[in-house]
């Protein structure tokens, strides 16, 4: 397994890793698009240096998809992937808005925030993607990184998380909210 940068070549693998892995509804073409615009394409867009795809026999089997600065991320999130889903109506905005709104409550502590794109087959892909995220975060001297797996549809995502050790910093209706400090 090869673990290497995200580059815009990518984008086909990385979309259909975020349509495959989101533990959200992706019935209609609308709440693709939201999904892939909020979860995925912002992070290709304005963060491809500090995420990470996994290739097996040069095919992408997972991914990680990393914000470093929770504050300049909410920043370019509002600008440039909120305005792109609101037209959805208020569910698909809300949901685009969601993640920004979440990580406010952390960004002291753990400034950086990822997105997790690995299917819940493949949790072995956690710790190789994790390690290159965390050596890149460390070398940006980034103190910490959370995430926000859905803890009724990705239990496995929370177990290998937990595993990488990360810890529960409290709990939303679906949301597990989980840190690591990094030194």
């Amino acid at each position: 397994m090869d673990i290497r940068p995200i580059r815009p070549a990518d984008e086909a693998a990385l979309r259909a890793l975020c349509l495959e892995t989101t533990p959200l509804r992706r019935r209609e073409q609308s709440e693709r698009f939201v999904i892939w615009t909020a979860y995925g394409q912002y992070y290709l867009d304005c963060e491809a240096a500090h995420c990470f795809l996994a290739e097996e026999g040069g095919a992408p089997a997972g991914a990680v998809l990393c914000a470093p600065n929770y504050a300049d991320y909410t920043r370019r999130f509002t600008e440039r992937a909120y305005p792109k889903c609101k037209p959805y109506g208020y569910l698909a905005s809300a949901t685009a808005r969601q993640t920004a709104l979440l990580h406010q409550k952390l960004g002291g502590r753990y400034p950086a925030h990822m997105q997790c794109l690995w299917p819940a087959a493949r949790q072995e892909l956690a710790r190789p993607l994790f390690e290159a995220l965390s050596a890149h975060l460390e070398a940006l001297e980034c103190r910490g990184v959370c995430a926000f797996p859905d803890r009724k549809k990705q239990p496995a995502l929370c177990e290998a998380l937990s595993s990488l050790g990360f810890e529960v910093l409290g709990k939303s209706a679906q949301l597990l909210l989980m840190g690591k400090e990094l030194y």
